[in-house]
């Protein structure tokens, strides 16, 4: 499957900060326009019975590489052109400002690129995926991600899955690799947005308000 992924400086920084805390409530609600998606709170270290362990890892103003564990992370990479990996566990990676990328791995992500322009991928799990200002390129990956492009020219790429997509304003396109029968939806928004399938599109799909469809496979 073809993927552009934007350059990134090759300078990693040296100094993070890792602590570990617990968080209570995974989910709380964003409306945007008619959709109402679910995202994992913002971490916090608080003490109850209840809670799930975490790792939180933040980075510093400059460009950062930080790297998660097997168990549930938050990871901050703050300002500069930042990588960020969350690999297993239910992971928050937040990019901050600059151009950022971010993987989340397996497990129930959710994944915040911020300002700037940002290659964001979920991988497996139902992920939340959510490239805020910038021209982003935002994926999923396999299972039922809700992806919300925010402003900027952004690219969508569906992995699989039933997905909810929210491409944001802006001149967006979004293409589905396989029609897999799976019943997303895709609100297209403001600007001159474009839909592709791999074949012809996917009739258990909905589509609300784009403005172009068509099969790029011919």
């Amino acid at each position: 499957m073809p993927q552009t992924t934007p350059p990134f400086p090759t300078s990693t920084a040296t100094c993070a900060a890792r602590r570990t805390g617990r968080r209570s409530a995974p989910v709380r609600g964003l409306v945007l326009g008619a959709l109402t998606l679910a995202l994992p709170l913002a971490l916090s270290v608080t003490e109850g019975a209840s809670a799930d362990e975490f790792t939180y890892l933040t980075g510093t103003p400059g460009d950062d590489r930080l790297r998660g564990t097997a168990t549930a992370d938050d990871i901050r990479g703050l300002a500069g052109d930042d990588r960020l990996w969350g690999l297993a566990g239910a992971d928050v990676l937040s990019g901050g400002r600059g151009g950022d990328e971010l993987r989340g791995g397996a497990g129930v992500d959710g994944l915040y690129g911020g300002a700037g322009g940002d290659f964001l991928l979920g991988g497996d799990g139902a992920d939340l995926v959510s490239g805020g200002a910038g021209n982003d390129f935002l994926n999923g990956g396999r299972g039922p991600d809700q992806i919300d492009g925010g402003d900027g020219r952004d690219s969508v790429e569906d992995d699989g899955g039933r997905d909810r997509v929210v491409l944001g304003a802006g001149d967006d396109g979004y293409v589905a690799w396989q029609v897999d029968g799976d019943r997303d939806e895709i609100w297209c928004g403001p600007g001159d947005d474009f839909v592709g399938y791999w074949g012809d599109p996917d009739p258990a799909d909905t589509l609300h308000g784009c403005e172009r469809i068509a099969d790029i496979a011919h």
